[in-house]
């Protein structure tokens, strides 16, 4: 994930093999500058970060940890794991998911970092509110508008998200998606 809010450019990126989300800091020819923080692992072996997005002063990963995935939140000033930990894949939680595969924030002042997560498996989007209260879902199995075939990796800019579908193993090829939000 990238973040160019600021004066310089952060990217983001995952560190499989040590368990860790690392945040590098680019120079104006992309070259990195300075390893300005390692993320350590909240959970014990097994913790891998799937994906990544960034909002004005968060870090949120959808991660798997051992037969759990959750959203994690990191603060971007104190490099410290903060309280919300939705648990994605838990009966217990009622938030039960197929496979997550994609995160996206909305930031906007309206959107209150909203976090949509992609369900791979069962072909939906999934919105939680930035305290991990699962808020709204819609999608289904096919080829129409708002329908998906194995949606995969999210993006939210300027209003939109975008949902990107492997349509896997589908009689549905890989596609683009987008959706305005209407207020």
């Amino acid at each position: 994930a990238v973040d160019s809010s600021g004066t310089a450019v952060v990217v983001y990126v995952s560190d499989v093999d040590n368990h860790r989300l690392l945040k590098l800091i680019l120079n104006p020819y992309g070259e990195s500058t300075d390893l300005a923080a390692a993320y350590e692992s909240p959970a014990e072996s097994g913790y891998v970060i799937k994906d990544i997005a960034v909002s004005d002063d968060k870090v949120y990963a959808l991660v798997r940890s051992g037969s759990n995935d959750l959203v994690v939140r990191y603060s971007k000033s104190g490099f410290t794991t903060e309280a919300l930990e939705v648990f994605l894949n838990s009966a217990d939680s009622g938030t039960e998911l197929g496979i997550p595969m994609g995160i996206a924030i909305d930031t906007s002042p309206a959107g209150a970092d909203l976090i949509y997560i992609s369900d791979y498996q069962n072909d939906k989007i999934r919105v939680f509110d930035s305290v991990g209260t699962d808020v709204a879902t819609w999608g289904l199995y096919g080829d129409d508008d708002g329908e998906f075939a194995c949606p995969y990796a999210l993006d939210y800019k300027n209003g939109k998200l975008y949902v990107t579908e492997a349509g896997y193993e589908t009689e549905y090829g890989p596609r683009l998606q987008v959706f305005e939000k209407s207020d």
